[in-house]
């Protein structure tokens, strides 16, 4: 979804900032725990209903 609005190619972490900012507030809190589970090794579930919400959010946005 990033390089589809800017264009160009963003690292793990840029593109986890992006998307933190870029997603419907509600589902803001899914990037920002998955940084910190990749960068920091955090150990957290993630709510796979919120997750599949996340995913259909996307893939509406890409199909656009």
């Amino acid at each position: 979804m990033s390089f589809k609005k800017e264009r160009r190619i963003l690292s793990k972490y840029e593109a986890g900032l992006w998307m933190a900012e870029n997603v419907p507030q509600s589902l803001k809190y899914l990037p920002e725990r998955a940084m910190k589970i990749w960068f920091e090794g955090e150990q957290c579930n993630l709510p796979e209903d919120d997750l599949e919400k996340l995913r259909k959010y996307l893939i509406a946005e890409i199909q656009k």
